[in-house]
């Protein structure tokens, strides 16, 4: 990452940059968002079946900072939940290695410097803002379409909402945001990345060899439903017509479509 004409021997300033990175602590988001993606989250769209579903684009995102909730509890790891207009988002903070961590959908992430209009910048926006001043990405270019800034004292304000009197030295720490893809209920990918204030990429780390695979999808299920004769299925239609097979897309669970509530995680 470029430098902005500060000392080369301050270690924030630096032309190369590393992940910090703690197995144990990335190992456990990583279990959390696939538990909630592979058996959580289908196990609740079945549990929460309405007359309307909305709730379901949403869902997911509670789910996982549930998860998250009830893993990250060891010595020295804390999850920090704060408001953000209605919302509750959580922030894992590592005082061990001083590392933070925020959990979001590739998509999400993706979408966060292109929303236009903001009157108040998105968290993630002032946190990275205020963690990694002086950081810039490997391959930094002007944009037709640049993010939309806002004035340091907004982003010291906000940041005060955010964190409030939990970090002292944020010089210190580094800022991660584990963002991940999904295929239906399997996940597909984990990332954990290094970003400038500019949300562009200083570093990342492939996260795949953390997610369990789901044996139990490469299962075929075994039909016990026992035989019926001819002489039966011919009885059985005299008194009532015969149901039609159902078939697999039947059974399976409702296709959610994400849509404007899906951008809070």
């Amino acid at each position: 990452c470029k430098n902005d004409g500060r000392n080369l021997n301050d270690w924030r300033f630096g032309l190369t940059m590393e992940i910090r990175f703690n197995e144990k602590v990335v190992r456990m988001i990583v279990h959390a968002i696939n538990r909630a993606t592979t058996v959580d989250i289908p196990m609740a769209r079945r549990d929460n079946q309405r007359a309307t579903n909305n709730c379901h684009p949403a869902m997911g995102v509670d789910v996982i900072n549930d998860n998250i909730f009830k893993l990250l509890t060891f010595d020295g790891v804390q999850v920090h939940r704060f408001n953000r207009h209605g919302w509750k988002v959580c922030m894992i903070l590592d005082s061990n290695d001083k590392n933070a961590y925020f959990v979001l959908s590739e998509r999400n992430l993706k979408g966060i410097p292109k929303k236009k209009g903001r009157t108040w910048p998105h968290y993630l926006q002032t946190t990275l803002h205020e963690f990694h001043k002086g950081y810039v990405g490997h391959y930094s270019q002007q944009t037709l379409f640049p993010m939309e800034k806002f004035s340091n004292d907004v982003y010291e304000k906000d940041l005060e909402l955010i964190i409030g009197e939990l970090i002292e030295d944020l010089a210190a720490w580094h800022l991660y945001v584990i963002a991940h893809e999904h295929l239906g209920d399997e996940l597909t990918s984990v990332t954990q990345y290094f970003l400038s204030p500019d949300f562009e990429i200083i570093d990342q780390k492939d996260l795949a060899d953390f997610i369990v695979p789901d044996y139990s999808a490469v299962v075929k299920p075994i039909d016990e439903t026992a035989p019926v004769s001819d002489e039966e299925e011919n009885a059985a239609g005299l008194v009532k017509l015969k149901p039609k097979p159902r078939t697999a897309a039947a059974d399976a669970d409702p296709v959610v479509k994400p849509n404007e509530y899906d951008s809070v995680g």
